[in-house]
Order: structure tokens, then C-alpha cells, then sequence
């Protein structure tokens, strides 16, 4: 539908890796790279001047500096693949996914067929919780690349994202066949091994992919698991304890390391390993604090804890009912928002509002209400509170954008849905206002090519065609 309905009230997952933590050594960056296309030799010797400054940069963590040089090496050469390669894994340590969406099309856009390109391109998209995208992503890329496992590997991480362990075993072990000296894949495969009940497999790839990659915290921290369950104490103990070595700050390593300790009698070590969190520690967190402190001796300040425990158990109840019931709230209200029922959807977000004050759901939907009725600035309120809570959410991106453009704020506005479009491509709405906005900046050249894209993701919509022929100047 067009934009201009989407906002009429005529009408209107944060993914968890299991075990996997995927580490980037940054002053080895250049392995990940994919080879430079050719160019002029005068210019190859300058971007190379400029890309050896930004890797310099980069060793010294000074990463604003080291993007402005990477920027810099792409206007010298825009067909370098490469460089936008690194450009968007650095994005991606700096947790910038959109930025980094950006940087690994434009790494596509010169190499089609770049595989680090497509994989961080997939991943990003993973980041923004656009699982769709990057599950189209790597598929095209497993279809491109059938000897490589990378894909694969990944396609089955999704796969055990959605419990799909039936999908993620065959992509496993097909990634194994290709590549097995690849940890990760053995990891992954030992996480499915284990969802589904078969302790000794998942053992068995934990002891290969540690004889691999010695220092896999995943590895190890997924191995003490499942020998806690075994009530293999001194195992766990031992694997536990590498976990904190190769990681000290692995929170879930060290809740697990005080499990066991408190098990063996080890109770000090429990303390020292719970004790730090102890002012910001989730209720689970408190309840092994409180047994490490009985454990070591110390009666009151167990007493304490578990105090501490009991309160804090019920907020996190308290506030995961409220956010259930204000996002259900919220969706009744959009119901009745489409259906004109303002008076109605108004007393609903309310009380949704009330239960859980920066519910996103919520918040969006009072700015769409907000936006019909003409009270833009409480509408751009609403959602900058949406997007507080999620900042890569496409809907909320694109209300911003409208009211944005309603507030005379172009620039800021083509900016938004630039951004909505990067986080979901398929986002016809936010390429059909892109387009409407750039004509009216005089900028016919990027108007059309947004307002093509709003006709190909949705031919049948008629606005959008005759937008587009008006804009061409085939319709009067």
C-alpha cells in the first residue's frame, strides 16, 4: 500500500547465539579481506598508503580515525571489494549494523561473488533481527559457493535459532564434510547433539573442535555443561575454569563455574566469581550468590542475598507480565486504530503504556495515532521512544521518516528511510516516500530509481505506479 495509507488509521526476536561467540582479531583483519580488483597502479599504491594507515589506526583502537581512512581509500578506488570488507567488519565490532549492511553491499556491488562479503552481510542483517534477509543471503551464497562451508555453517546457526535441529544437523555435517578442521561447525553440530538429548555425539565433536581451536571458550563452557549434568564434577570443574581464563568477563561461564564450585565445597571462589555482580546480577544470579555465601559460612550476608533474590525474582516476573500484557494491548489497539476506533485505541495504549512505559509496540502505535491527527511533535516523542527500545525496527524507522518530512526536515528524512531500507529491503513504503522526497529536492535521477523499487517489491499497488509514471512524465 502506499506510504500516505500507511499511516492513515483508515487503514493501517534480540537473536542469542547459544555457544558460539565468534571473535575478530583486528590486527590480522587483512585475512579476511577479499583480493582488491584491479585498478590503475597509481591508484592501487595510494589506496594500499591509505589502507596500511587505517590498519595502524585500527591496532591502536582509534576506530573513528580508522573509519574516515577506510572512507577515504574508497573514494580512491569505489570497485576495491576489500575495502569495504574491512570497513564492514569494523562496523560490525563497533556494533553499527546498518552501517555495516552499507559496507558489504557496496563490497557486493563490485564483487558479486565475494563470499566474506556475503556472510557479513548475512550476519549484520542477523544483528537488525532481519532473519529473513539473511537467511536469503546465505542461501544465494550457498548456491554460489557449494564447496565452501561457510554458508552452510551459518544457515545452520539460524536453524538452531528456530529449534530447526533436524535442518541443522544435515547443514552441519554437509559443512564438515567440506571444511573438518572447522570448530565452529563442530560446536554448532555439538549444540544440536545436545538440544536433542545425545550427550556422548556432542562430546565427542567438543574433544575435536577443542583439539582444533584450544582456545574456543564456546567449546569448553558447552562441554562443562553438559558434564555438570553428568555430575562429573571434576571435569566440569576443570573446563569451567578454562572458560574464565580464555574469557574473565564470560558472565555465563562464571555462573557456571560457581555452580560447580559450590557443588565441590569451593565456596570462596563462588563468592569472588559472584560477589562483583552482585548490584546489577539478575535474580538467578543472587540465588547462587546467597548459597555461595552459606556455603563459605557467612549466615547474614546469605540472608541478605536472598532477600535480594526474592525481590529481584519478582520484579523480573513483574516486568515480563507487564510487557506481555502491554504488547497485547498494543496490537489490540492497532486493530481497532485501522478500523478508525481512535477513542478506543487511545484508552488501550494507555493502559499499555501504563504497564510497561517504553513498550515499543505501544509507542509506535500512539505516533501513528499522534501523526493522523496532525500532533506531529508528540508523534516524533512516541517513536523516539520506540526506537529507544528498538533501534532496527523497519516500522518504527519509517513513522520517524514521515514525520520527519512532515516537519520540513528532508535531509533528516531521506536519512531515516535510507536507513529503514538498508535494515529491510523489501520496505516498498520507505522507498516510495525515498523517491517522493528526492523529487522534491530536485534530485530526479535517485527519485526514480527509489520509486522503481517501490513498483518492483509491489507491482500491483496503483499509487505507486502512477507515481512513477508521473515522475517519467508518461502520465499526466
Amino acid at each position: 500500500m502506499p506510504s500516505a495509507t500507511r499511516l492513515s488509521m483508515c487503514s493501517l526476536s534480540t537473536y542469542t547465539r547459544l555457544v558460539l561467540a565468534r571473535v575478530i582479531c583486528w590486527s590480522l583483519l587483512p585475512v579476511y579481506a577479499a583480493p582488491t580488483l584491479v585498478a590503475s597502479q597509481a591508484n592501487n599504491a595510494s589506496v594500499a598508503d591509505v589502507i596500511e594507515q587505517a590498519r595502524a589506526a585500527l591496532r591502536g583502537h582509534h576506530y573513528e580515525e580508522t573509519v574516515a581512512l577506510y572512507h577515504r581509500a574508497m573514494e580512491l578506488d569505489p570497485r576495491d571489494a576489500s575495502v569495504h570488507v574491512e570497513l564492514g567488519q569494523l562496523y560490525e565490532f563497533m556494533n553499527q549494523p546498518v552501517e555495516a549492511i552499507v559496507a558489504f553491499r557496496g563490497a557486493l556491488d563490485a564483487d558479486p561473488q565475494n563470499e566474506t562479503a556475503e556472510l557479513g552481510l548475512s550476519d549484520a542483517y542477523r544483528q537488525v533481527f532481519n532473519r529473513s534477509e539473511a537467511r536469503r543471503v546465505l542461501e544465494g551464497a550457498a548456491r554460489r559457493h557449494p564447496q565452501s562451508a561457510g554458508p552452510l555453517v551459518r544457515l545452520g546457526e539460524m536453524d538452531i535459532e528456530s529449534q530447526g535441529y533436524d535442518d541443522a544437523l544435515k547443514r552441519l555435517r554437509q559443512a564438515l564434510r567440506l571444511s573438518p578442521s572447522d570448530a565452529t561447525a563442530r560446536i554448532d553440530l555439538a549444540t544440536v547433539y545436545q538440544a536433542r538429548g545425545q550427550m556422548d555425539q556432542a562430546l565427542q565433536e567438543l574433544n575435536l573442535a577443542i583439539k582444533q581451536s584450544p582456545r574456543a571458550a564456546a567449546a569448553f563452557y558447552l562441554r562443562a555443561s553438559i558434564y555438570a549434568d553428568r555430575n562429573d564434577d571434576a571435569h566440569a570443574l576443570e573446563d569451567a575454569r578454562k572458560v574464565i581464563e580464555l574469557q574473565p568477563d564470560n558472565q555465563r561461564g562464571r555462573a557456571l563455574l560457581a555452580k560447580v564450585d559450590i557443588r565441590v565445597h569451593e565456596c570462596a571462589e563462588a563468592v569472588a566469581l559472584l560477589e562483583p555482580e552482585a548490584e546489577r546480577a539478575g535474580a538467578e544470579t543472587l540465588y547462587l550468590l546467597a548459597r555461595a555465601y552459606e556455603c563459605d559460612g557467612q549466615p547474614d550476608p546469605a540472608r541478605k542475598t536472598m532477600a535480594q533474590f526474592a525481590e529481584r525474582s519478582e520484579s523480573e516476573h513483574s516486568s515480563q507480565q507487564n510487557k506481555m500484557q502491554a504488547d497485547y494491548l498494543a496490537t489490540r489497539a492497532g486493530e481497532m486504530a485501522r478500523r478508525n476506533q481512535l477513542v478506543a485505541a487511545l484508552g488501550l495504549l494507555n493502559q499499555a503504556l501504563a504497564k510497561d512505559p517504553e513498550n515499543g509496540k505501544a509507542n509506535a502505535q500512539l505516533a501513528k495515532i499522534y501523526y493522523s491527527q496532525g500532533e506531529v511533535s508528540k508523534a516524533r516523542e512516541a517513536v523516539a521512544r520506540a526506537l529507544k527500545t528498538t533501534p532496527y525496527q523497519p516500522d518504527y524507522l519509517y513513522v520517524l521518516g514521515r514525520v520527519l518530512e512532515q516537519q520540513g526536515d528532508l535531509p533528516g528524512a531521506l536519512s531515516t528511510f535510507e536507513k529503514t531500507v538498508e535494515v529491510d529491503p523489501r520496505e516498498s513504503d520507505a522507498y516510495y516516500e525515498m523517491g517522493m522526497a528526492y523529487l522534491k529536492t530536485n534530485d530526479r535521477a535517485r527519485g526514480l530509481e527509489a520509486l522503481k523499487r517501490a513498483v518492483q517489491l509491489a507491482p500491483d499497488d496503483a499509487d505507486y505506479r502512477a507515481a512513477l509514471e508521473k515522475a517519467e512524465g508518461t502520465r499526466q
